[in-house]
């Protein structure tokens, strides 16, 4: 199982590993976080792959303070939205409030031996945008001053989107929320920080539904990128990012947009 410190800060990450190239991706992940986050609980869920027992074996040589969960067959959304919600499982049995948690993924689901987007200077793009996602969280020092300057921030992230089209609200089955979804806002990627005692709140109130669902029937494979996020904001919570994007055909973003739709939203309490 692994042991935990019960320090400030804590990671969920979610882990696939479908290639030897996930492995060696995997490798560099560990000594990132071992020299970053050393002082964090960590708590993984690992989707069922060819390659788990050996991710499973290098989490254990690692230095860090762990807990690990592999995801059963019925509960596989072939996602980080599985890994995820086993790692949330663990948090809800340590039953700890943490100041920060860390939301990352392994990008797993890119990385089979098949998949071959490339960029022009001949790197994989899916392993580009993990790398500058965890290039960002080496600055904790600035990411918990975001939090501790402001409580009414609940999520940080390098990026936000708003969709044009909403997609459907699940969260409101899961849980009893003071607030509406917060439009059609979301971290693009799923890579974020979110305020601990936001999730918590979701560990201790959520349905026995959000733990016993294959999350990608429930919703779909972008659970924790859309929905989960939700649930964090609709406790009365604002996302905030370094760039607004409008990937995907989404919104086009700015401070001014973002203000008013902030402003309209807190008045629904």
């Amino acid at each position: 199982m692994g042991n935990l410190l019960n320090k400030s800060d804590a990671i969920a990450l979610a882990a696939y590993f479908p290639s030897r190239r996930s492995i060696i991706l995997f490798i560099e992940v560990l000594n990132y976080l071992e020299e970053y986050f050393s002082d964090c609980d960590l708590y993984v869920g690992i989707n069922p792959s060819q390659y788990a027992p050996l991710g499973i074996a290098l989490l254990k040589q690692s230095k860090l303070n762990f807990r690990y969960l592999e995801v059963s067959t019925k509960l596989d959304a072939k996602s980080d939205a599985s890994g995820f919600q086993a790692a949330l499982f663990l948090m809800k049995q340590a039953d700890t409030t943490y100041e920060i948690v860390y939301f990352m993924h392994l990008k797993g689901a890119s990385l089979t031996e098949e998949y071959s987007t490339i960029d022009s200077a001949g790197n994989r793009i899916e392993i580009n945008v993990l790398r500058n996602f965890l290039e960002i969280f080496k600055n904790r020092p600035q990411i918990e001053d975001i939090f501790r300057s402001d409580p009414q921030v609940g999520t940080f992230s390098h990026l936000l989107g708003k969709s044009r089209t909403p997609s459907p609200d699940v969260t409101s089955n899961l849980m009893q929320f003071d607030y509406p979804p917060f439009f059609s806002y979301l971290h693009f990627y799923t890579f974020y920080a979110a305020r601990g005692s936001a999730v918590h709140n979701i560990l201790t109130s959520a349905k026995f539904i959000f733990w016993n669902s294959n999350l990608a029937k429930l919703s779909d494979i972008y659970f924790f990128e859309r929905d989960f996020t939700q649930m964090i904001w609709r406790q009365g919570f604002l996302p905030k990012c370094n760039v607004f994007t409008n990937l995907n055909d989404g919104v086009d973003l700015n401070d001014q947009v973002f203000n008013n739709d902030s402003s309209i939203w807190l008045k629904t309490h």
